[in-house]
């Protein structure tokens, strides 16, 4: 993950200078050391062959569309169909009032907040994320165990509907629910969420129909981390061989990020298909090499049109074109946005 340019470093009017180092820091103006300069740099090392300039595109929010959409919850997918922002949603049911503009604080409070809750955070670890991603929920006035419990109330299709002072059904229980009853019983389901056990391994199908596996999975007693009494929890051997605990929320995260992964690789065999060459995939981005602004947004268009399977899900692509590989296009080059 190539780091981002820091307050103060412009790669394009670096890269129009000659590159020496009294230049660079002429060009920071004092705002940013010449580390900061060559960090900020890294990506612009990958260039497009003779000829051709890069196209990057990359799925708006992809990972809480696909959670809100596996979770079948109208009110997260409509922010999207209707170009509500979500953070500024969920800032608002924070604060009590609306967001004035993108720079506004308490919006990146609903940001943390929309980004760590989706896969069953505790309020505990929320408070630590969120100072991991440079904010300070408690500095800002907001307790991070309230903030779950807003979120919560907000997205039952997630955390479930509170009955008896629990949270019932959702995504997060129902997920679980299903992974154990497949270990008893063989299979089971969730939505269109299948889990299938065949004696030895797990396996979760994705929309799609490519499986997770879940090897040597099977259910034992397990005292939770934040104690209390012994639970029914499925435990599997991991990659690197390690018997490991797994819940609802994390496997409400393997699912989306799986099934969204699937969404960008589809896209990625269909653009080539169509004639585009892809060198660059990073993250929820595809980067392809283009001769005109009409091959960009046709590659654009190509990504955004959903596979069968993924129907239903709103997606929006946002697309910059660049001479070479950068995190923001230079002035006046071309970008489009494809989708809602």
């Amino acid at each position: 993950n190539l780091p981002r340019p820091k307050p103060g470093v412009n790669v394009w009017d670096i890269l129009n200078t000659d590159m020496s180092t009294e230049a660079v820091l002429a060009t920071l103006g004092g705002k940013a050391t010449l580390d900061d300069a060559v960090s900020g740099l890294l990506r612009c090392i990958l260039v497009p062959d003779d000829g051709y300039y890069f196209a990057g595109a990359d799925y708006n929010a992809i990972e809480m569309r696909g959670i809100m959409w596996g979770a079948g919850c109208e009110k997260g997918l409509n922010y999207f169909r209707n170009s509500v922002c979500p953070y500024s949603a969920m800032a608002q049911r924070l604060y009590g009032r609306p967001v004035t503009s993108k720079k506004d604080p308490i919006r990146q409070v609903g940001k943390t907040v929309m980004l760590g809750c989706q896969y069953q955070m505790s309020g505990d670890k929320l408070g630590l994320y969120s100072l991991a991603m440079g904010v300070d929920l408690e500095a800002s006035g907001i307790d991070p165990h309230v903030a779950v419990d807003a979120y919560r109330t907000e997205f039952p299709e997630l955390a479930g509907w509170m009955e008896d002072g629990y949270r019932r059904g959702g995504l997060w229980n129902e997920m679980n629910y299903a992974a154990l009853q497949a270990c008893y019983s063989g299979k089971a389901s969730y939505r269109d969420i299948h889990f299938r056990h065949d004696g030895n391994d797990l396996k979760m199908y994705l929309p799609s129909g490519r499986p997770i596996y879940y090897c040597q999975a099977k259910v034992e007693d397990r005292v939770p981390k934040f104690g209390g009494r012994p639970k029914k929890t499925l435990v599997y051997t991991s990659a690197r061989g390690f018997r490991q605990e797994t819940y609802g929320g994390k496997l409400a995260e393997n699912w989306t990020q799986g099934s969204m992964r699937d969404v960008l690789a589809d896209a990625w065999v269909r653009t080539e298909d169509a004639g585009f060459m892809v060198p660059i995939s990073v993250h929820d981005e595809l980067v392809a090499m283009v001769q005109s602004d009409d091959e960009a947004k046709r590659f654009t268009e190509i990504m955004g049109t959903m596979p069968k399977w993924a129907a239903g899900l709103p997606m929006k692509i946002e697309m910059d074109t660049l001479p070479r590989y950068a995190k923001d296009p230079p002035k006046g080059w071309y970008s489009y946005t494809y989708g809602t």
